[in-house]
């Protein structure tokens, strides 16, 4: 059942424990070198943040103003084409989209969460020992959202936990298809040639922010690899970019922004 408020959300939320992982991918230069990284313990939300869970955020924050509302109080406008038909009803358990990275950033504060980094990210998505799809290291189609028909086309989105199968090691779901994934680093190609080994961040600034997972309109299975990067402009809004939070053990649950 795809969750409906944060309280939810925290219920499933999915323990990454403490050690190291293979990070990476040679094939590619922003995504190499291959190599192996340390972690500390942190918990990841088993889905995207859904639609839902944003309209109780702004239910709850009635003075807080998306960057994509006109007014204080109101949900970001939704999509009007892709399969969406214009509209927010009946979606409640689809991934929130069309939400920018400062916008996410702002939910994650009420909700008492952080973005992930994209190391975070990457070893919830791969496990530990670097397989290259979340389920394993053969594409298997049945087991995300993706497009059928080509780069930049399909259906839209589906309700969060649609793909069971494509469940990741540690059982975190959707991280591969559906939603593109904000992560909290700045893009930089050449990153991983001297980040540090141990619990990385990101560059210091940059002009884009880091994106994983691939999408329901992204065509061709090397964009779903667990060491895939892309990037977007922190101010971006599209029909297939959203985000899930990280809640560390030593955060507190924020109740206000």
């Amino acid at each position: 059942m795809p969750p409906r408020t944060r309280d939810e959300y925290h219920a499933q939320r999915v323990t990454i424990p403490a050690g190291a992982f293979l990070r990476g991918d040679d094939t590619r230069d922003d995504q190499a070198p291959r190599q192996t990284i340390t972690l500390a313990e942190f918990q990841i939300g088993k889905t995207p943040v859904t639609v839902a869970m944003y309209q109780e955020f702004v239910r709850e924050n009635p003075n807080f103003q998306s960057s994509q509302a006109s007014q204080p109080g109101e949900m970001p406008k939704p999509p009007g084409g892709f399969g969406w038909g214009g509209k927010w009803d009946g979606k409640e358990g689809h991934p929130m989209v069309k939400v920018n990275h400062r916008d996410a950033l702002a939910y994650c504060s009420w909700a008492g969460l952080l973005l992930p980094t994209e190391a975070q990210w990457e070893k919830a998505a791969r496990g530990e020992t670097g397989q290259r799809f979340p389920w394993g290291d053969s594409f298997i189609p049945t087991a995300l959202r993706f497009s059928t028909h080509g780069f930049g086309r399909g259906n839209g989105t589906v309700p969060v936990g649609s793909y069971p199968t494509g469940a990741s090691p540690y059982g975190v779901l959707d991280m591969a298809g559906l939603v593109w994934e904000w992560c909290q680093d700045w893009y930089e190609a050449g990153y991983y040639q001297h980040c540090k080994a141990s619990n990385p961040h990101g560059p210091e600034d940059g002009t884009h922010r880091v994106a994983r997972g691939g999408a329901w309109d992204t065509s061709g299975e090397d964009w779903f690899h667990c060491a895939h990067r892309s990037r977007f402009l922190p101010h971006s809004t599209f029909t297939n970019l959203g985000f899930r939070g990280v809640f560390l053990p030593d955060s507190p649950l924020e109740r206000a922004l």
